[in-house]
């Protein structure tokens, strides 16, 4: 989804001297566009503003929704298939609280890393995180759970 990656890539490859490469270089241009900025109030519709569902079910798309207006479950049963290790690049993890909630939702990237938004508010910009720093704020208690989806081929833009 980030034609700019292979060629990045390919340079590291060839060249003995580079021993890293900034990650933000490697992500698909929605999420390469939002990480580390903040919500705009021109991004929402009404009061409802980007949230974590919104930007992890977008990771590969070309925009970024304002809000999911289809409910979290019907989107992930209809455009993913459950996800089993090894992870990919833009797996979604959801987590789902005791009553059937789904309270959070971010991407997988790679390692132990993620890209995530933290709720609606415009105080919270789109980052990386560890899975251990998400679950810690999201996973509350035991009965909580995490799921891993991947998105079908036939939903790539």
């Amino acid at each position: 989804k980030n034609p700019g990656a292979i060629t990045i890539l390919d340079a590291v490859l060839e060249s003995p001297d580079i021993d890293r490469i900034e990650l933000v270089h490697l992500l698909p241009p929605v999420a390469k566009k939002l990480l580390h900025t903040f919500a705009e109030p021109e991004q929402g519709v009404g009061t409802h503003l980007p949230d974590c569902h919104s930007t992890s079910f977008s990771f590969f798309s070309n925009s970024l929704p304002p809000r999911m207006l289809d409910s979290v479950g019907a989107v992930a049963n209809e455009r993913y298939v459950r996800a089993t290790k090894p992870w990919q690049f833009g797996d979604v993890i959801l987590i789902k609280d005791a009553e059937g909630l789904w309270v959070h939702a971010c991407n997988y990237i790679a390692g132990e890393i993620v890209f995530t938004k933290n709720g609606q508010s415009l105080g919270r910009p789109w980052v990386l995180q560890t899975f251990n720093e998400v679950f810690a704020s999201y996973m509350q208690n035991s009965r909580m759970q995490a799921f891993f989806f991947r998105l079908k081929p036939e939903y790539r833009e």
